[in-house]
């Protein structure tokens, strides 16, 4: 069972990233879903815990930009003994800003949000209690490159990671290899296309 946190600016990709990888195996929480909310964080925590109990891996698709806004979330999935993933939408600002402005209606947020979110952007660590990271980068081809995290600042290919045998990247103590996409997804590729067309997922300042 697995608690996934997708990171970044409102417009990055993350709901594109989920419909991709993970709509036929996880369940879909984003705050956007329920905005009217008068308590949009609690209503949250409140269908995280429902899947959970029942045994049902979670995406949680906002932008939770600091550590603050992440702690809660990691919390709750350890104390049902789930595994917490984070991915980080490195999408640049001026990518993040034009997929904004394709957005019809309510989708598009104003250009201030994703500035104000751009100035919060907390990079995630294991020192968190992550048990996985990855840094998602968007390739010149417009495909999504999955890369596993180091602490340290230095990432490497998820590719080349599996080829040398540098798992403990993964968050896994005990040195087993793993899918640079977590359990779940281990047979999707490394990379994934993400059109303009997909990319107007509704993503909230939050």
């Amino acid at each position: 069972m697995e608690l996934i946190i997708l990171i970044g600016l409102q417009g990055a990709g993350k709901s594109t990233f989920y419909r991709a990888h993970f709509a036929g195996t996880h369940v879909h929480i984003s705050r956007d879903n329920f905005r009217h909310n008068r308590n949009p964080s609690r209503r949250q925590a409140t269908l995280i815990e429902e899947a959970l109990a029942a045994g049902r891996s979670v995406v949680v698709d906002n932008t939770n930009p600091t550590v603050a806004d992440r702690a809660p979330l990691i919390a709750q999935a350890h104390s049902h003994g789930a595994t917490v993933i984070g991915y980080y939408l490195a999408t640049p600002l001026a990518l993040s800003l034009e997929r904004n402005r394709r957005r019809a209606g309510k989708q598009r947020v104003p250009d201030v949000a994703l500035y104000a979110t751009s100035k919060r952007l907390q990079p995630p660590s294991y020192a968190e209690g992550f048990d996985r990271l990855f840094y998602v980068r968007t390739a010149e081809d417009g495909t999504a490159v999955v890369e596993h995290w180091i602490d340290d600042g230095d990432i490497m290919p998820a590719a080349s990671m599996m080829e040398h045998g540098r798992s403990k990247s993964c968050g896994d103590p005990s040195g087993a290899v793993c899918h640079p996409l977590g359990n779940a997804a281990e047979s999707l590729l490394n990379k994934v296309r993400i059109e303009s067309k997909d990319s107007g997922d509704a993503e909230s300042a939050h």
